[in-house]
Order: structure tokens, then C-alpha cells, then sequence
């Protein structure tokens, strides 16, 4: 009986083991949050093609921002921009002016679907990750040459987040963004052969 005896002992130890590292904090899986964000910014925008050559726009934009898991998190920057200055000056043409009064309407989406990894530092949290880019821009003129492009490639973000009181619930941040686009999904004559975008947006938002 004796041997029985040390056999249940020992599973009672193992089963007692196992239940209080189950209770340790420090080895339990970090809870999936999710981030829900909103903010205004600015960005800038440039790109080439046969016909134009080099463009540059830059102007306001409006974003909403989202991120979810542990520490590896599944991230969405998505923004509508509003272009209000043009440069363009090469062998195509030369324009310099502002675009809401020359081209109407003049706005353009910006969408970057990433998976990026989370730090946390006391009040403090960055988020940095990359995926894939989508934009879409529209400038319509009766009189200027028209641009609209709808383009896809890779883009990276840097998410910062700073806690607002103790309870870890709403925050305020800053959203960084840089994209680089080399397809075109539009079939067109005046196909955009690259494509730079960037922007930063101030935010609020909440965290459950």
C-alpha cells in the first residue's frame, strides 16, 4: 500500500502546483483590449506619373484609428484628406496654387490594415506595426488636368497613447503614418507609377 500511498501524494502536490501557478499573476496571458481613436491632422502627398510627372498636394486631414490583441496587435489607420495646395514643376507643366478653388471636388482616402507589437511604459503606451496601403484621390477641373488615382502598397505606423486619470480608460495620442504605393488599380492612360503619402494626426480615444 505504501507505494499507492506515495502515488497520491505526489498527483495531491502536482494538482496543488499547478492551481497556485494558475493563480500567479505574472504568468497569465495578458486580457485583448481594443483602441477606438479619432483625430485631425495634416499630410503630405506625392506622386509621379507618365503624363505629369512629379505632383506634390499637402492639407488637413480627419482620421479614425483601431487596434486590437496582447501585445501583437491587429492595427487600422484610415483617414479622409482634404488637398489644399498643389506643386507641380517639370517638364509636363508648372502649377502652384490652391486646389480648392482650382479643382473641385478635392479629397482623397487613405486606408493601412497592419500587425504591429505593443510596449508599455508606466502612463505610456507605443504601438508599432505594418501592412498594407490602400489610397484613393480625386481632383476633378474643367480647365486643369485631372487626377484620379487609386493606388496599393506598404505602409507603416507609430501609434503613441498616453492615459488619461487612473483608470486606464480614454487617452489622448499621436498617430504617425508613412505609405510608399507602386500599384496602380485603376486602368487609365495616366497611371501612377509611385506614390508617398504621410501624416500626422493628434487623437482621442477610448480603450476597453
Amino acid at each position: 500500500m505504501r507505494p499507492l500511498h506515495l502515488i497520491l501524494m505526489a498527483l495531491i502536490l502536482a494538482s496543488t502546483t499547478v492551481a497556485e501557478a494558475k493563480k500567479d499573476p505574472e504568468r497569465e496571458r495578458e486580457p485583448i483590449t481594443r483602441a477606438h481613436a479619432v483625430g485631425v491632422g495634416y499630410y503630405f502627398h506625392w506622386l509621379t506619373s507618365d503624363n505629369t510627372g512629379g505632383m506634390r498636394f499637402h492639407g488637413p486631414s480627419v482620421g479614425y484609428l483601431y487596434d486590437r490583441g496582447r501585445k501583437i496587435r491587429f492595427l487600422l489607420h484610415s483617414k479622409v484628406v482634404f488637398p489644399v495646395v498643389g506643386r507641380m514643376d517639370n517638364e509636363h507643366g508648372k502649377y502652384d496654387g490652391k486646389l480648392r478653388s482650382d479643382y473641385s471636388p478635392a479629397w482623397g482616402v487613405d486606408a493601412t490594415f497592419a500587425v504591429g507589437r505593443k510596449w508599455e511604459f508606466d502612463d505610456m503606451t507605443l504601438v508599432v506595426g505594418g501592412g498594407v496601403h490602400m489610397m484613393g484621390m480625386r481632383l476633378n477641373s474643367s480647365e486643369l488636368y485631372a487626377i484620379e488615382s487609386v493606388t496599393m502598397g506598404a505602409g507603416g505606423i507609430a501609434r503613441l497613447r498616453w492615459k488619461l486619470g487612473q483608470k486606464d480608460l480614454f487617452h489622448v495620442g499621436v498617430d504617425g503614418h508613412f505609405a510608399a504605393d507602386v500599384f496602380s488599380l485603376l486602368r487609365q492612360q495616366n497611371k501612377v507609377n509611385l506614390l508617398l503619402t504621410g501624416s500626422v494626426l493628434g487623437t482621442i480615444g477610448i480603450k476597453f
